[in-house]
């Protein structure tokens, strides 16, 4: 499932489900996305990042309580 903009603001997050996948892309450069995730119970977060060129470069990943 894509993801869809403006997500550049917490008030303006996409929601992610724990039942799948979302894909998208960090640009242009600088470029900062917001995701907020829901849980019931505790819960095992997976995340996976993937360089799509070389010149593609992560400076961090957050994740808030």
């Amino acid at each position: 499932i894509a993801v869809l903009e403006p997500n550049d603001d917490p008030g303006h997050a996409t929601p992610l489900g724990g039942d799948g996948t979302r894909q998208g892309f960090f640009a242009p450069k600088g470029d900062i996305d917001y995701f907020v995730i829901r849980a019931d119970k505790p819960s095992l977060l997976r995340v996976e990042l993937f360089r799509t060129s070389p010149d593609c470069t992560f400076t961090s990943l957050a994740v808030r309580e």
